[in-house]
């Protein structure tokens, strides 16, 4: 994955974790929280928010170290986006069209509410993706990755999710992805739908979940759903781009599917 930008947009990331901060971009992460860039440690993480750092070391945690394990593209250049911290739908575009000209993929662990009915995106985040796709790599389009849900087990009144009711990830220009277990399977949390591209290693609920890294350069065994299954996509869409960087969106999107 080497020369190649991933941005984690998230609750934050521990960008300081020994197995992360040799792959992650001086300056390139944004601390919505406190609006600054550069600082030293630009996502702050307190114990509630350790998702983000558990998506990043599926990405790119750092390979022959002696530290830790490796992430799906271990030499990828990071950086990490806290634009869910703030719960505002401005930080979230933002974050999806920063950094356009050098970043080749934005992961998103997260998505619409699963309540079994149709959630729309707003406005600014429809656009930030038809700009990011248009404009992002000086014209050969961003690539955007989005778990597709775990709405599948059946929600509160009988409902179940369909990752189609998500505006996040019904979107043109969006790869949404679904998760396999450790037998290749759906999960019992797996949703259906039309929107979904591709699926990446998972685990069905406690059964085998995934490591990786966790706050205070810590390490967790508990990783799972499709918060899993997204940045094992995004690795792969950043191996790809490593080894041809001239790939529109389009082709990275059929390499996948082929």
């Amino acid at each position: 994955g080497e020369n190649t930008r991933v941005a984690v947009i998230d609750d934050a990331i521990e960008v300081v974790h020994d197995d992360l901060q040799e792959n992650v971009v001086p300056g390139a992460s944004y601390n919505y929280r406190e609006a600054r860039r550069g600082s030293e440690y630009p996502l702050p993480c307190s114990p509630a928010d350790d998702h983000g750092t558990a998506v990043a070391g599926i990405i790119a945690a750092r390979d022959s170290n002696a530290v830790g394990g490796a992430g799906v593209a271990p030499r990828v250049d990071l950086a990490g986006y806290n634009a869910l911290i703030t719960g505002q739908d401005a930080d979230v575009a933002d974050a999806l069209g920063r950094d356009l000209a050098v970043t080749g993929v934005y992961n998103n662990s997260w998505g619409a509410q699963d309540n079994g009915v149709l959630n729309p995106a707003d406005n600014a985040f429809i656009q930030a993706i038809l700009d990011g796709i248009e404009l992002g790599r000086g014209g050969r389009g961003a690539i955007y990755v989005f778990s597709a849900g775990n709405g599948g087990i059946g929600l509160s009144g009988g409902k179940v999710e369909n990752s189609n009711y998500d505006g996040f990830v019904n979107k043109l220009g969006v790869i949404a992805a679904c998760a396999v277990d450790q037998n290749g399977k759906k999960p019992d949390y797996g949703e259906r739908g039309a929107n979904m591209m591709v699926c990446g290693p998972s685990s069905n609920l406690n059964e085998e979940p995934i490591t990786t890294t966790n706050l205070e350069s810590t390490y967790r065994s508990d990783f799972s759903g499709t918060s899993a299954s997204a940045p094992m996509v995004s690795g792969v869409a950043a191996l790809v781009l490593a080894e041809n960087p001239n790939l529109t969106w389009r082709d990275v999107q059929q390499i996948l599917i082929e």
